[in-house]
């Protein structure tokens, strides 16, 4: 399994508890664990590292410069780290033979064993996401959704090889370029609004968060 984060160094401590919880609960499972660092420094790296390795998995830290060398066009994060962005061209980022991810928010704790749910048939979509149940229908409208959900991207599913194949990266990117770099919630709108008929919707059990509390109640 390829589990992706994107991070930069004040969330390794979230990002240390979430490789815990995977690595606690896939313990026969082959995992490989990518982060895309923004400014992660040496000592929290080889510390990750070291942590990974104890549990016989492996890490790659892939440190990301620049978001500018790959989106081309003025951007606001309407206040987020703009590593939320890395998401958007993780083709460009991870491996060339690398054909499926699984992306996780760095703060994403794994209850139980992955491999189900990693290798779930996302037929003919380009990635799996779970409803996001706080949009309005002001939004929705915006991103012209019509009936289809609005998705959150904490968790990401994706298909790889066909993102690739079909350059769905430069499709979300140009999404986000057209709407001038001003987007509510940058990737995860740009991936609903471009995306939003090729993206498989799964259950709110893979990314169940304290909301659903209260809309259960």
């Amino acid at each position: 399994m390829n589990i992706v984060y994107t991070v930069d160094n004040k969330f390794v401590p979230q990002l240390a508890t979430g490789i815990c919880s995977i690595c606690e609960n896939n313990k026969e499972e082959d995992v490989c664990f990518y982060v895309v660092s923004k400014g992660i420094t040496d000592d929290n790296k080889d510390a990750l590292t070291r942590y990974v390795e104890k549990y016989g998995k492996k890490i790659c830290i892939i440190e990301l410069s620049n978001v500018k060398d790959y989106i081309d066009f003025d951007f606001d994060t309407n206040g987020w780290s703009s590593i939320v962005l890395a998401r958007l061209f993780l083709d460009k980022l991870l491996p060339d033979d690398i054909n499926r991810i699984l992306y996780l928010d760095g703060d994403t704790l794994v209850l139980k064993d992955l491999s189900n749910f990693y290798n779930i048939d996302l037929g003919d979509k380009v990635l799996g996401m779970c409803p996001e149940p706080t949009v309005d229908k002001g939004r929705r409208k915006f991103l012209a959704l019509g009936e289809v959900p609005y998705h959150n991207s904490g968790v990401l599913l994706i298909d790889l090889k066909r993102w690739r194949r079909e350059e769905i990266g430069k499709k979300v990117i140009d999404f986000y370029k057209l709407h001038d770099g001003k987007l509510f919630a940058p990737d995860q709108d740009a991936l609903n609004g471009a995306l939003n008929k090729d993206i498989a919707t799964l259950s709110i059990s893979y990314n169940y968060f304290n909301i659903y509390c209260f809309i259960e109640c």
